[in-house]
C-alpha cells in the first residue's frame, strides 16, 4: 500500500518542491530519503525528477541549507557533467521552474509520516526477507536475528542530528563558504547597531529589554518589517496591543505617514502601501492572542497548521513575554518565566526559526542608559535561555532618542551599546536620517575640537 503512493509522480513531485525549498522537511527526513527512490520505474519515463532530488539532497548534506534558488545554476552544472541533449535540457528547465514555485508547498507534515510509514515497511520487508534467507542456509544466529530486528525497527527511534566532528571538517567549510553572513545572521537594518554586533541565527532568541513606553514593541515591529525586507516570513504574535493597534503602527511604519493621519489619507496610504509591497516578496502574519494568555505549544500549533496550508515562516516574533502562558501555572513565577524561554527556545529549535520577545524591566529603569538583564523581573532563567540580550535605554540625543545596549551575546562581544533616534511619531524604531544627522554633528565637533 505505502509503496502505491510513494510511487505516485504527483506525490514525489511534492517530496521534490519540499527537498528543493524546506529546512525543517530536510532535516527530518532527508536522511530516510536516497535519490535512486525517485529514479522512474520504466525506460519510457523520464529522469528530470531524479536529477532535481539528488541535487537537493546532495546539496543539503553537504552545506546544511536548502537549494532553493541556486537549483538552476546546480541544474546546468549537472547537465554539463550528465551531457545532456537540448531536449533533455529543455524538458529540466521546464521541470526546474515547476519545482521553484515555493507558494505550493503544502501538508509537509502529512508528506513525511508518508515517507515514515513507507520506510518502515520497506525496512522491515528487507528484514524478513534477509532472516529467511539466513534461515534457509542455517546461518540466522542469535547474534544475526538481534541485529535485523534492531535494522527492521531503527526508524522507530527518534533521532538527532549528529556530527563526526573529526572527520567532517571539509563539509563545515563548505557550509561556511556559502551561508553568507547576512544569510546566518540577518540585519536589523539599523546601522549603528549591525555595524557593531551581528544578531541572532535560526534556532536563537533575541530578548529586548525595555521599561513601559520606551518601545519594545516599535523594536519587534521594526524588526519584523526589517527581516521581510531581507525576504524572510515572518509570523507576529501581538499578545498585548490589540490587533487594530498593531496595523495601523505597521501602516504608519511603511506608508511613513503619522498615525493619525491615516485615516485622513487615504489615497497617498493607498498609493505608498502599494510602492513598498511590490518590491517585497516575503509574507507577514500578524496573530491576534490578545483573547487570552498563548502559551507556547499554541504558537506552535498554529505554525505547523500553518505550514501545512503553504505558510512556512521563518521568524517567529512575541509581543511579550509576560502574556505567554506557562506550562505549570503552579510553579514559582521565575520558574514559570524560565519554562517559558525553555518551550520557546525548543520550539524555534525544532522549526529552524529566528525567534524575538520582548521583556518589561522594572519601575526604577524609567531613566536609565544601559538597560541590563539584572533590570528585569525574573531575569536569570530569561537571560540563561536567550541568545543575546538587548537593552532599549534612554538616548544622549534627547527625547527620541534610544540606547540599545547588547548585555549579552553568545556569538558577538556583549556590554556595548550605540544611540540612535526613533521617530515615534510615524511609528518607526529607526529613523536613519536624524541618526546620520546626530553622527554627522557629532563627527563635526570632534574635528572642531
Amino acid at each position: 500500500m505505502a509503496g502505491e503512493y510513494f510511487e505516485d509522480p504527483n506525490f514525489q513531485d511534492e517530496l521534490v518542491r519540499f527537498l528543493v525549498h524546506d529546512r525543517n522537511f530536510l532535516r527530518d527526513y532527508s536522511a530516510m530519503l536516497d535519490p535512486d527512490d525517485f529514479l522512474p520505474k520504466d525506460k519510457i519515463e523520464k529522469k528530470e525528477r531524479y536529477y532535481v532530488a539528488k541535487t537537493a539532497l546532495e546539496f543539503w548534506r553537504l552545506y546544511r541549507e536548502p537549494v532553493q534558488k541556486l537549483l538552476r545554476s546546480e541544474m546546468l552544472h549537472m547537465a554539463e557533467v550528465e551531457k545532456l541533449g537540448v531536449d533533455q535540457l529543455g524538458r529540466l528547465n521546464l521541470y526546474v521552474g515547476r519545482m521553484l514555485n515555493s507558494s505550493a508547498l503544502k501538508a509537509g507534515t502529512v508528506l513525511g509520516q508518508k515517507i515514515l510509514q513507507y520506510k518502515k515497511e520497506r525496512a522491515k520487508a528487507a528484514a524478513i526477507s534477509q532472516m529467511f534467507e539466513l534461515s534457509s542456509k542455517g546461518l540466522l544466529t542469535d547474534e544475526a536475528w538481534i541485529k535485523m530486528c534492531q535494522d527492521g525497527l531503527s526508524l522507530y527511534k527518534s533521532k538527532f542530528r549528529m556530527t563526526d566532528y573529526w572527520q567532517e571538517l571539509d563539509a563545515r567549510i563548505a557550509r561556511r563558504a556559502i551561508q553568507n553572513q547576512r544569510q546566518r545572521f540577518p540585519y536589523l537594518l539599523i546601522e549603528p547597531f549591525d555595524q557593531m554586533v551581528h544578531a541572532i541565527g535560526r534556532g536563537h532568541i533575541g530578548l529586548a529589554m525595555a521599561p513601559w513606553k520606551r518601545g519594545k514593541s516599535l523594536f519587534l515591529q521594526w524588526v519584523a518589517f526589517a527581516y521581510v525586507i531581507q525576504g524572510l516570513r515572518v509570523a507576529y504574535w501581538t499578545l498585548e496591543d490589540p490587533m487594530d493597534d498593531v496595523e495601523d503602527r505597521f501602516d504608519a511604519c511603511v506608508t511613513c505617514l503619522p498615525v493619525k493621519e491615516l485615516h485622513e489619507s487615504e489615497e497617498k496610504v493607498r498609493r505608498r502601501f502599494a510602492w513598498v509591497r511590490k518590491s517585497i516578496r516575503s509574507k507577514l502574519k500578524i496573530y491576534d492572542g490578545t483573547d487570552g494568555k498563548v502559551p507556547i505549544r499554541k504558537i506552535e500549533d498554529v505554525h505547523e497548521r500553518e505550514a501545512n496550508a503553504g505558510f512556512h515562516s521563518d521568524v517567529t516574533i512575541v509581543d511579550y513575554d509576560d502574556e505567554v502562558k506557562p506550562p505549570d501555572s503552579k510553579k514559582e513565577k521565575h520558574e514559570q518565566q524560565a519554562d517559558i524561554y525553555s518551550e520557546y527556545r525548543a520550539y524555534l529549535g525544532r522549526t529552524q526559526q529566528f525567534g524575538w520577545i520582548a521583556s518589561q524591566t522594572g519601575r526604577d529603569t524609567q531613566n536609565l542608559k544601559i538597560i541590563a538583564g539584572s533590570k528585569i523581573a525574573d531575569a536569570i532563567g530569561k537571560v540563561r535561555k536567550a541568545h543575546m540580550v538587548l537593552g532599549l535605554g534612554v538616548g544622549d540625543w534627547g527625547e527620541e532618542s534610544i540606547y540599545m545596549y547588547v548585555d549579552a551575546h553568545r556569538s558577538d562581544a556583549s556590554r556595548r551599546g550605540c544611540n540612535i533616534m526613533t521617530n515615534k511619531n510615524q511609528m518607526a524604531f529607526y529613523d536613519r536620517d536624524a541618526t546620520m544627522a546626530k553622527l554627522l554633528k557629532m563627527d563635526t565637533s570632534q574635528e572642531d575640537v
